[in-house]
């Protein structure tokens, strides 16, 4: 009888510890939970966010696809103070227009294959045509203003790329093997670059961009490789294709802490560089699904938001930072 008690009493102590193990499981579960609804992010999500804050430095994160039923083939983007997200629908010749959200506002414009896209100090849209060998300018509505060619600029002008420095100059990367700086009228200020493959000529320059300090940045795609220049024109860095690790740059920009954003198009992807030209991050792969391009072509980066003409897709990505 004692011996039958004694191991009635073991079994229950045994079950007692699985029901307390069990109910501690299911606690630790509910608290976490819990938790993960409260902050609405992993724990280890929340880890590595709060490490990156420290860092100063934030991992791009994908956000959303714009235009994949209405464009063909887009080759660039550009984004105005309010927001617009303005991109070059070279399949169909025109400008399609969505709002902060990415939802269609409306097209302007008939062009063979527009190219190349900045928006000016005064809002102005500024879009680039290389096979016509011109720029034409609108204004937010879509409504022509002028048009800055050749005959304007006193020089053959074949624009690849387009953007604007602080200084309120429009720098075009030329076919030529050219940098053109213009005033927003289009007169020519100054000019520098010879085409070839020596250090300082260019090639096939298809991506331009001005930091804050007023270097300037070319994808010299031609050579497989970056350049930078000073405001003067005068060489400052060669970035080769293997110190990158890109295979063919392209559009190119930068942000306001003068983080260097370049697109690799036979790579699928971006490049992300500190101002001292320091890897930082790289974003996307190539695919059909979210988050992943194919043959990327124009870049623009605005308030914490990288926009990608997906060429191939047929959209523009785009991730925050």
């Amino acid at each position: 009888m004692i011996l039958k008690t004694s191991m009635i009493k073991v079994k229950i102590r045994l079950w007692h510890l699985v029901v307390a193990s069990f109910l501690l499981t299911v606690s630790l579960g509910v608290v976490f939970v819990y938790y993960y609804l409260l902050n609405k992010t992993p724990l280890i999500i929340r880890e590595v966010v709060e490490t990156v804050a420290v860092n100063k430095t934030e991992t791009p994160k994908f956000l959303v696809n714009i235009g994949e039923n209405n464009l063909v083939r887009p080759l660039d983007v550009a984004v105005d103070g309010e927001g617009k997200i303005y991109i070059t629908n070279s399949g169909k010749g025109d400008i399609q227009v969505y709002n902060p959200n990415g939802y269609y506002l409306y097209s302007f414009g008939r062009f063979e294959m527009p190219n190349a896209i900045a928006v000016g100090p005064e809002g102005l849209i500024y879009v680039g045509e290389f096979k016509r060998g011109r720029i034409q300018v609108f204004n937010r509505e879509g409504k022509l203003v002028k048009v800055i060619d050749g005959k304007k600029v006193g020089t053959v002008i074949q624009p690849l790329s387009l953007s604007f420095g602080r200084d309120k100059l429009l720098y075009v990367a030329n076919r030529t093997g050219e940098v053109l700086v213009l005033t927003p009228e289009g007169r020519l200020v100054s000019r520098f670059g010879k085409p070839g493959s020596l250090k300082g000529y260019l090639s096939y320059p298809n991506g331009i961009a001005v930091d804050p300090e007023g270097n300037i940045i070319v994808s010299d795609s031609g050579n497989k490789r970056v350049q930078v220049f000073d405001r003067n024109g005068k060489l400052l860095k060669v970035l080769t294709a293997s110190q990158l690790a890109v295979a063919y740059p392209r559009g190119i920009a930068v942000d306001q802490r003068g983080r260097v954003f370049v697109v690799d198009n036979f790579g699928h992807k971006v490049l992300i560089l500190d101002k001292e030209f320091k890897k930082l991050f790289e974003l996307g792969s190539r695919g059909l699904n979210e988050g992943e391009l194919n043959f990327p072509n124009g870049i623009a980066v605005r308030e914490g938001r990288i926009y990608i003409a997906d060429r191939e897709n047929g959209r523009v990505a785009v991730f925050s930072y």
